[in-house]
């Protein structure tokens, strides 16, 4: 499928795939007695149509146009019903540490967290817009003795276009010196958007090496969708199919089996009972079946569903939070006087990361302030990429400059040993775009693709193609 217009991210609004999928022996405790039950059970995954830059949520309940995309082209949105009120949240937090127990035992495999050494950042550049060049600019010179990056381009002509995005010496097609981008690399690797973190593979750690952890993502998007499989195949890694969904930047990982993502993945995953047993609450039992299948495909230990923002396109986790160590996390702040609603939100989130015990011990919740929302447009200050001793912390032209410099003196505080630098995210803003959704980590005990080249390869052959024939 070609696509020739550029949309925003998320994969929430436009498209509806149901999966129905019947269960013959689903058996559950009931009242001292094992009951099996007969359930058809409808996986509702909700998608967007792909685009040439990503995808769009929109404004909630709302039908609308989005223009002014690369080619004009429009694209309407449907957004969803609201969702039912969630259940108890202790009742929640119960089923989650239920779950849980049965990998108390069970060390791998294991999702490291993005703070833990990495081998590069990788990124996607198949639908990057000319006009969005200096955010991968920025990105890179920034990077540059930190960490390498990984760019995957869908052929060679993307390729020449990002080796002449990131030409030293602002683009002097005279200079051929690559040095000040050695650390920068190139693969050959399809996919239709750029939003790595939600369709990339989640990698784990086994006993032998590694699992790339393949979600169902995007039926309009098979590119994107194949991403895992092509990743283990290229990387020699073990795939992991599993057939429920989620995108990565709805899900953080402490690297100690413990994650966190919010209650979008309830959404994401509706499951009907069309004839419910007596006595039985319908919409906590979905819950607890989410939670199970998701402890079990991640080996975690507990999975923490928290609050997502109202008002907030994509519905998650890293839009508000971030770890920095496995017991520690960062929670984003907002004055209640500007923005009451999620304000609220946010401190029951943070008083609930502080109910959550990390090898017995409470975990420390940190606030950064963040700048109100403009629309459905966020300033995320908690949408980093951590890459081994830099933090890239994203921002708007429009932010407030006192609050940029709290929120990069609260990471230098926290991270002592790290370069904190920010990165302007504005052309993005209208996309709903943030800087973690742009990229993936590559942990140190994962491999890198086969048919890899460096930047001064990549040089050669784009001086190759502008020589006269």
């Amino acid at each position: 499928m070609n696509y020739n217009f550029e949309s925003c991210h998320g994969d929430r609004t436009l498209r509806q795939l149901r999966i129905v999928i019947s269960f013959y022996a689903f058996a559950r405790d009931m009242v001292k007695t094992r009951l099996v039950l007969l359930l058809e059970i409808s996986l509702a995954l909700f998608t967007s149509a792909s685009s040439v830059f990503g995808q769009y949520y929109g404004d909630p309940a709302q039908y609308y146009h989005h223009g002014g995309f690369s080619n004009r082209h429009q694209v309407a949105a449907r957004m969803l019903p609201q969702a039912t009120a969630p259940p108890i949240a202790s009742s929640i937090e119960q089923i989650a540490i239920d779950a849980g127990r049965v990998n108390l035992n069970r060390p791998y495999p294991r999702i490291a967290g993005e703070f833990e050494p990495q081998r590069a950042m990788v990124v996607s550049v198949s639908d990057w817009q000319p006009h969005h060049a200096f955010v991968l600019q920025q990105i890179v010179a920034k990077t540059a003795g930190h960490t390498n990056v990984l760019v995957l381009c869908n052929n060679s002509d993307q390729l020449s276009m990002v080796v002449e995005w990131l030409l030293p010496n602002e683009g002097d097609p005279t200079r051929t010196d690559a040095s000040p981008n050695s650390h920068v690399f190139f693969c050959e690797m399809e996919v239709d958007t750029i939003w790595m973190r939600d369709f990339g593979p989640l990698l784990a750690e086994t006993e032998t090496g590694t699992m790339s952890i393949d979600f169902f993502y995007e039926g309009t998007r098979p590119k994107d969708d194949a991403l895992p499989a092509v990743w283990a195949d290229r990387t020699g890694s073990r795939l992991e199919t599993v057939r429920w969904t989620i995108q990565g930047g709805n899900l953080l990982n402490n690297g100690r089996r413990l994650a966190l993502t919010t209650h979008r993945i309830f959404e994401d995953n509706r499951i009907q009972f069309p004839n419910p047993l007596p006595g039985l609450d319908p919409e906590l039992e979905r819950r607890k079946m989410v939670i199970e299948e998701f402890t079990k495909a991640c080996n975690l230990t507990q999975l923490v569903v928290l609050e997502h923002l109202e008002n907030e396109a994509t519905h998650h986790v890293d839009m508000f939070a971030t770890f920095l160590a496995p017991d520690h996390v960062v929670v984003a702040q907002l004055d209640p006087r500007l923005d009451p609603v999620n304000s609220a939100i946010l401190e029951r989130n943070a008083a609930r990361l502080r109910r959550v015990k990390v090898d017995g011990k409470p975990m420390q919740v940190h606030r950064i302030v963040i700048p109100p929302r403009e629309g459905t447009s966020w300033s995320a200050y908690t949408n980093v990429i951590l890459a081994n001793d830099l933090v890239l912390m994203p921002i708007f032209d429009s932010d407030p400059l006192d609050l940029v410099q709290k929120a990069k003196q609260a990471y230098q505080r926290l991270l002592p040993d790290h370069r904190v630098e920010t990165v302007d995210m504005t052309t993005l803003k209208a996309l709903q775009g943030e800087l973690h959704c742009l990229s993936m980590n590559l942990p140190v005990f994962a491999a890198t693709p086969d048919k890899v080249i460096d930047f001064k390869k990549a040089l050669q052959f784009f001086r190759s193609r502008e020589r006269p024939q």
